[in-house]
């Protein structure tokens, strides 16, 4: 009986589990090692705005009038409104010229050639529908002034008188006068009652005729430019307006 107790005591007792006597430690909860990331900064798109364009006001237009004429005879046209003047082309029946204007005396029509030219062209020489008065007066150019001796040019003078005799058509009865300057330059203007007669006459003398109908005599004033200047005026008294 002795020896069955000693067997019960040395019985072996069951195993203890570790996980039972060791505590249990929670698991630290992890670090992160990023750098911390700043908050991106609110970014705003700009809008385009339509900007107007300019506008612009449409000028008016204007139509340039073209006025032509044909010439009924064959002529020449000249530098000057006189047909004693340089001739610078001649224009044949037929031709169409273009009107430029009207001259500063007379008849006449400056007008444009087929060719270019340009030039005066007595207005019965051509058939022209429009207004010759309408027209703008075109005056030629002065040409230079030929030069004086030494620079220092003669005073200017005058002859202005009637020439002897009359003519008579129907009840007008006509008288010529004459002038011719001197001195100055030597390249002279003609004027009668304010109206120039010839322009840029070469050291000549020229002519003209007044015309009267009442037979009463006639008051009027010669005048002559040179072309360095100089003018000079002379009042004329023309009587024995007959045709006796």
């Amino acid at each position: 009986a002795a020896l069955q107790v000693v067997a019960q005591a040395t019985a072996t007792l069951p195993p203890i589990k570790a996980a039972a006597a060791a505590a249990e430690v929670p698991a630290a909860a992890p670090v992160s090692t990023a750098s911390p990331t700043a908050p991106a900064a609110a970014t705003s798109t700009p809008t385009a705005t339509a900007m107007p364009l300019p506008t612009t006001t449409p000028l008016p237009t204007t139509t340039e009038v073209i006025l032509t004429a044909e010439i009924l005879l064959e002529s020449s046209l000249f530098s000057q409104p006189d047909a004693g003047s340089a001739e610078r082309d001649i224009v044949r029946v037929g031709e169409t010229v273009r009107v430029l204007g009207q001259g500063f005396m007379g008849q006449w029509l400056y007008v444009r050639s087929l060719d270019g030219a340009e030039g005066y062209v007595y207005g019965e020489r051509v058939a022209f529908a429009g207004d010759p008065a309408a027209l703008p007066t075109v005056v030629p150019p002065t040409s230079t002034p030929a030069a004086c001796p030494n620079g220092q040019c003669a005073r200017l003078t005058l002859d202005a008188y009637p020439l002897l005799g009359s003519s008579c058509e129907g009840t007008t009865i006509s008288r010529t006068v004459y002038m011719r300057g001197h001195g100055g330059n030597q390249v002279y203007s003609y004027f009668w009652n304010g109206e120039t007669l010839k322009a840029e006459v070469r050291d000549n003398g020229f002519s003209f005729t007044v015309d009267n109908s009442m037979g009463m005599p006639v008051i009027g004033m010669a005048k002559v430019s040179s072309g360095d200047g100089q003018s000079v005026e002379l009042e004329l008294y023309i009587s024995d307006f007959s045709c006796d």
